[in-house]
């Protein structure tokens, strides 16, 4: 057991540091600008997932907070692919349009590739089309999707140093496992990736330094498993059935760990503020 009280990697104060800074850069463009536009997003909504209801609004929320505007765009569960590639290529037409994103889930039935990849790469704040990813891949600048951008910024805040530091990343999934081990890799990170395959789960633990869980099953990571010395990154969310939000590492296991991440109350804080932190760069560099 860790002597020690391990640290809360808490990202609230660090969404409010976003915000501020973000509020500033918008009123100081504004004030200098006599077109007085303001960064907007587009979020393209499909279906009635209530968890996704829950996002948008909590995007909406916080792109009012900062002075810009969130325009919700919804469609029926339904809907073609092409009628959303349609609907997305007149927000890359529209100039006063600075970011255009695809809320998650998408239904099963549309083809996800071609969505996301319609969406116009000035345009990508979500950072889930090719050219973002291919863009990361090989280390040019490009929108880094918003939970790896807000793990990042957490690791510099809190001064987590990833260079030469063995991690652990369980989940692939497009929107954070596969782009988090890129971002760690160009951040000369030392990266294994562990998955719904991965046999030997509990021996990786004990391998590395720090662990970022993006499974998206509950108590994945158990006090058995880890040590005093680790920081655990928890990217998971899972939703009880009395709608209490958790993560995928154990809570009973917190206490066992050097610092960890709170669900909820850690990445998930920064998420959202990376996306508009993404907006806000479109914004100042195309209007």
């Amino acid at each position: 057991m860790n002597d020690k009280t391990p640290q809360i990697l808490d990202g609230r104060p660090l969404k409010e540091a976003i915000c501020n800074v973000l509020s500033s850069k918008i009123s100081e463009k504004i004030s200098v600008s006599s077109l007085k536009i303001l960064p907007t997003l587009v979020i393209i909504r499909i279906g009635n997932n209530e968890a996704s209801k829950t996002y948008v609004k909590n995007k909406i929320a916080f792109g009012k907070k900062i002075g810009g505007e969130v325009i919700e765009e919804c469609h029926d569960e339904n809907v073609t692919t092409n009628e959303i590639v349609h609907s997305i290529q007149i927000h890359n037409t529209n100039n006063s349009v600075h970011g255009v994103i695809v809320q998650m889930p998408i239904p099963v039935h549309l083809n996800q590739n071609e969505i996301l990849n319609a969406i116009d790469s000035k345009k990508d704040v979500d950072g889930l089309g090719e050219s973002s990813m291919y863009n990361l891949l090989v280390g040019k600048p490009s929108f880094i999707a918003a939970t790896v951008k807000g793990i990042l910024t957490m690791c510099r805040e809190y001064n987590i140093e990833l260079e030469s530091k063995k991690v652990l990343v369980i989940g692939r999934s497009l929107i954070v496992g596969k782009p988090l081990a890129l971002a760690l890799i160009n951040a000369n990170a030392t990266v294994t990736v562990a998955h719904s395959h991965t046999n030997n789960l509990k021996e990786l633990v004990a391998q590395n330094e720090i662990i970022m869980i993006a499974a998206g099953k509950q108590n994945l990571v158990s006090k058995e498993m880890v040590h005093e010395n680790q920081i655990i990154f928890d990217i998971g969310i899972n939703r009880l059935e009395d709608d209490q939000l958790i993560g995928d590492f154990s809570a009973d296991a917190r206490k066992h760990v050097k610092a960890y991440t709170p669900v909820p109350g850690g990445v998930g804080q920064l998420t959202v503020a990376s996306l508009f932190e993404n907006l806000v760069e479109a914004y100042l560099k195309n209007s």
